[in-house]
């Protein structure tokens, strides 16, 4: 055991162990009972000791990258189409003879009239423009020509949603809210009540006509009747 305290006290004051404690000592700086460092001679070889290795950056590269916005469609929400006039309307961009054989037409603008629009188409390498309409349009002129239409040839989508929302007995309020359900553009209320205004016209045109030919027809028929009573008799 002496031999061994020998041993271990000869380790501890060896050479190597005497350079290795003044050179922590040489490191380190010296601090007071406060824990602070001391202003001496080991403090000022610590902090000399104490380089900063200052490296070099390599340069900063800056990407830009430019983000684009999605273009808005031309088209949003739904439409109140004729299906035969629309397809037969579409067909006719086929015939469309471009110089440059690429060309190809693009809807470029929707303006909406009520419940029905037209769309311009433009060519992309020869700018030939062509209007298609979602519905037949016929702007007759007198109010007589009107009558005749809404009767005997065709109803145009505005005044047919008009004219059914007037016969069950709603307005625009009604029409409205009806389209903002199905997501399909309505009319303003100044174009419902023009339309409705002008129903009422014609509605009045046409039963005075028919009561006038009514009348006529039954006078008519009454002295029909009345010659052949009287040959009769």
């Amino acid at each position: 055991m002496r031999q061994a305290g020998l041993d271990f006290e000869g380790k501890a004051n060896s050479p190597e162990s005497n350079r290795e404690q003044r050179q922590s000592a040489a490191c380190t700086p010296c601090l007071d009972d406060s824990g602070f460092a001391r202003e001496d001679d080991a403090t000022s070889e610590y902090w000399d000791n104490f380089g900063i290795v200052e490296e070099s950056l390599p340069g900063l590269s800056l990407e830009t990258s430019v983000t684009t916005q999605p273009e808005e469609p031309i088209i949003t929400g739904r439409r109140v189409v004729s299906l035969a006039h629309f397809v037969n309307a579409v067909r006719s961009l086929d015939d469309h003879s471009c110089p440059k054989l690429t060309g190809r037409f693009a809807l470029v603008k929707e303006r909406r009239v009520g419940l029905w629009s037209e769309l311009t188409f433009t060519c992309s390498e020869c700018q030939e423009i062509r209007k298609l309409t979602t519905d037949p349009v016929k702007e007759p002129t007198s109010l007589t020509d009107k009558a005749n239409i809404y009767i005997y040839i065709y109803i145009v989508v505005n005044d047919a949603a008009v004219w059914a929302f007037m016969s069950i007995g709603s307005g625009h309020s009604q029409f409205e809210e009806a389209m903002a359900v199905m997501e399909i553009p309505a009319m303003s209320k100044g174009a419902f009540l023009r339309r409705e205004e002008s129903l009422r016209k014609c509605w009045k045109t046409v039963l005075l006509d028919q009561m006038i030919k009514a009348g006529k027809e039954e006078k008519k028929n009454s002295r029909k009747k009345l010659g052949l009573s009287v040959r009769m008799a």
